[in-house]
């Protein structure tokens, strides 16, 4: 049987065809890569931290009847109401 000539285009044109595909192939590796690091590193930027997630309650206002201040009083503990300069808001008590 004779066998096929092949001539040094065709070999070159071959080679050629290959790099590009392998550099097709590199690429898409590469991107796929990078779309899977971009997507976890976005779950992890955009997710909700767990106190946010619930709906924003209000709080609670407690009135010390001892000296008439004012505490705000949220589900995760009570802090004092403050005015705008920092001292405690008190309200001072009549008696009746």
């Amino acid at each position: 049987m004779p066998e096929a000539a092949v001539s040094r285009e065709d070999v070159e044109k071959f080679e050629r065809e290959c790099d590009r595909d392998n550099r097709r192939f590199g690429f898409f590796v590469l991107a796929t890569f990078a779309a899977c690091v971009a997507l976890v590193l976005g779950v992890q930027y955009f997710r909700v931290p767990p106190q946010m997630q619930k709906t924003p309650v209000l709080p609670d206002i407690f009135v010390d009847p001892a000296t008439g201040c004012q505490y705000l009083k949220f589900y995760s503990g009570v802090t004092p109401r403050l005015l705008p300069d920092g001292t405690p808001f008190c309200v001072k008590q009549t008696e009746s």
